[in-house]
């Protein structure tokens, strides 16, 4: 199944999915060209109309089309800005992540600034633990431990650096 996709097809393909009909996907999933590095190179923003989910970025890297990031409906980015970029998404046993990432000048990386998760040792468990770090990493061994508190001030200060991006329905293009 996902060897019949190209980079960055993955996502924007299970978001698609998501809805009943291929028209109603096209009303929903848009695309924009902006700079969004900060280098005078336009990238090829491709998320959800109507929030602020990015799915795919693409960048030109040596004159060639380059895939920075995708995510999916679980895991996305969403714009702030001076380059940065909110990561929002969930797992398994963390029911919150998200992360302030920083897109290199020449759009080519991702580097995190901050990284926080919520984890739980089990399914069963229902003590929810707080985490931080700058590594990315979902491992509480090289994480920070931290109160439900500073994590909730943490992910409001996040989301409220979000800028939204005016896309382009793709039912528009032709």
């Amino acid at each position: 199944y996902v060897d019949t996709f190209k980079s960055g097809e993955i996502g924007i393909s299970e978001v698609a999915s998501n809805y009943d009909s291929t028209d109603e996907a096209l009303k929903n999933i848009g695309y924009c060209v902006k700079d969004i590095s900060g280098d005078g190179t336009n990238e090829l923003i491709v998320g959800s109309v109507s929030g602020n989910e990015i799915y795919t970025v693409f960048t030109v890297v040596d004159n060639s089309p380059q895939l920075l990031f995708e995510g999916s409906t679980n895991s996305y980015y969403v714009y702030a800005d001076n380059n940065t970029l909110i990561y929002n998404g969930s797992g398994t046993f963390t029911d919150v992540i998200f992360g302030d990432y920083v897109l290199s000048k020449d759009a080519a990386s991702l580097s995190c600034n901050d990284f926080y998760f919520t984890y739980i040792e089990n399914l069963s468990d229902t003590e929810k633990l707080y985490y931080h770090n700058k590594t990315s990493e979902l491992n509480d061994n090289v994480s920070d431990k931290i109160s439900e508190e500073d994590f909730n001030k943490a992910y409001s200060d996040s989301q409220s650096k979000k800028i939204k991006l005016e896309l382009t329905p793709l039912s528009t293009w032709q």
